[in-house]
Order: structure tokens, then C-alpha cells, then sequence
């Protein structure tokens, strides 16, 4: 073997081959080559010197435990997601009704039902019904503006 061929081998040679153990034919020629020995040395401290570097940057933490706590957080970042739309409804309810009951105030401050002008139902209104779906509730808010009933499904 010439210094040509055992170049191209170094680089894809086990460790074991390049420090000289073993009857191939580069190790062979690694023993008669000082040359291509010290191309061999310095690919084994390039190799010594990348799995040192390697594991001083291993993580402080194992890998089960950092996906363990990827999983927590997702999980309560889904929890916080589910409370939010469960609570979503209701918070648009109860700033419905505040701004309905700003609206409503009379110049004074004090509201219509305040000043003994409450609503009378005439017989003309019929009664309102609304039948909820099997899995929710039904509230209805009647208005003192006879145009405005609010139906609130949660």
C-alpha cells in the first residue's frame, strides 16, 4: 500500500486501525509509514478532543426528564386553554349585561325600573321559550328595551 491509498483510508478507518492494532493492510502500512502515523495521531486527538468537548456540553438533565416536563407544560398549557373557552362565554355574558345596564341608566344615574317605569309585558308578548340542547343550559335575560332579550346557551 502506498501513502495515496492509506489517506483515503484514514478518515473512514476504526480507531483501532489507526492506532496500529490489528493485520490490515493500512495498519501495516501505519507501522512502516511515519508520515501516514502521524496523519493517524492527530485524526485520534481530533477524535479525543470532539468526545471531550461533547461531554462537557451533555445536558445537566436526562433526556426522559426534559420530555417529561415538555409534556407537563403542554398539558397545563391545554388546561388553561380549556378553562379559558369554558369561561369565555360567561365572561361575554356578564359584559353583555353591563353594557346593557350602562345603556339603560338615565341621565341621573338611576335606571328606568329606579323610576317606577318598569316594563309591563303586554298580552300581546308571548312567554319566551327556548329549549336548550341535551349538554348545555339556556339563561334568558329580558331587557327593560322590549327589542332587546339576550339568550344565553352554556
Amino acid at each position: 500500500m502506498n501513502c495515496r491509498d492509506a489517506y483515503e483510508l484514514l478518515l473512514e478507518a476504526e480507531p483501532a486501525d489507526l492506532r496500529g492494532a490489528g493485520d490490515t493492510s493500512l495498519t501495516m502500512h501505519l507501522r512502516s509509514c511515519d508520515r501516514c502515523a502521524a496523519r493517524a495521531a492527530r485524526i485520534l486527538g481530533a477524535q479525543a478532543n470532539l468526545a471531550a468537548q461533547l461531554s462537557a456540553r451533555r445536558p445537566e438533565t436526562p433526556a426522559d426528564s426534559a420530555v417529561e416536563r415538555a409534556a407537563a407544560g403542554a398539558q397545563h398549557r391545554r388546561a388553561r386553554r380549556r378553562l379559558l373557552w369554558r369561561a369565555g362565554p360567561a365572561l361575554a355574558a356578564a359584559t353583555l349585561a353591563g353594557v346593557l345596564a350602562w345603556r339603560n341608566q338615565g341621565a341621573d344615574g338611576r335606571s328606568p325600573t329606579d323610576l317606577g317605569e318598569e316594563r309591563q309585558p303586554t298580552s300581546a308578548e308571548p312567554p319566551i321559550l327556548v329549549q336548550a340542547p341535551p349538554d348545555r343550559d339556556v339563561m334568558i335575560f329580558e331587557t327593560t328595551n322590549p327589542n332587546i332579550v339576550v339568550v344565553w346557551l352554556y
